[in-house]
This record gives structure tokens, sequence and C-alpha cells, in this order.
């Protein structure tokens, strides 16, 4: 099993692809690329996924025009966390089990009357890893 500990930044994005009618996967360097892109998607691009011995921090850059006012703010009330000049609001539990990796994503629920459970496995494509919408290669 690879070494999952440490940082990785978004290789490629899924897209919902009109044309085609269909979801596909795109560098992200194309996804940016694309005229007329959500600002969101466009900060969501510049995530890094930090992982530690047993958590998965979500870094995105600060956004541009929030001031360190509205950052302490934030970050004395809880609502974010500074670390090495990025924030994050998410952070995941992680887990090995039988040679496969796991997060928790925090999401519970039922299907078909049966307990749904939150784990859900990180799929490893080629030298990425996928979590989510997004792929991820080590940085």
């Amino acid at each position: 099993m690879r070494d999952f500990i440490g940082k990785w930044r978004v290789a490629e994005m899924l897209w919902y692809n009109d044309k085609k009618e269909d979801f596909e996967w795109l560098k992200v360097e194309d996804f940016l690329a694309k005229p007329d892109i959500d600002p969101d998607y466009v900060h969501a691009a510049k995530t890094i996924m930090e992982f530690t011995d047993n958590k998965i921090l979500m870094l995105v850059p600060i956004p541009e025009g929030v001031s360190q006012e509205e950052i302490d703010e934030a970050v004395k009330s809880g609502e974010i966390q500074l670390k090495d000049g990025m924030m994050y609001a998410e952070c995941y539990d992680w887990k090995t089990e039988d040679g496969k990796a796991y997060f928790d994503t925090q999401e519970e629920g039922e299907v078909l009357g049966e307990k749904v459970s939150p784990w859900h496995e990180i799929e490893e494509v080629g030298d990425m890893i996928e979590l989510m919408t997004f792929r991820f290669t080590k940085i």
C-alpha cells in the first residue's frame, strides 16, 4: 500500500461534459483553462490535502480580499484554522484496514433500511488518489 502521509495537490477534477452528457476527469490545467469557470471551482482547484497520522486536512488558499481582521475573527471563533499560509475548516479521519485506506465522509444515513457506513475507500488511480470529485498527486 502506498504511503499517504504528506501533502497532495489537485491533479484532476470530475466535470460534467454537456456535449457528451456524461462526467469526465479533466486535468486541473485544462479545467482552469475553460472559459467562464465559477470562481468557487477555481478556488477548489487550489486545494492541498494533507494526510497526518490519522487526519486529512483540506487546506485552501485564503480568498483574495479577506482582511487580516476577518481571518483573525474566523480563527478565534473556530470557523477556520491556519496552516502553512492556508486555511482549513474541513478535517476528516482516515484509517487503513485490510490493506486499503478509508476516510470518514462524516455522512450518515440508510439505504433500503440498512445503515450506511461513513467510511469510503480512497481509490488509487495510477500515481493519484481519488476522493470525492478530485484526484490528487503527492507533492
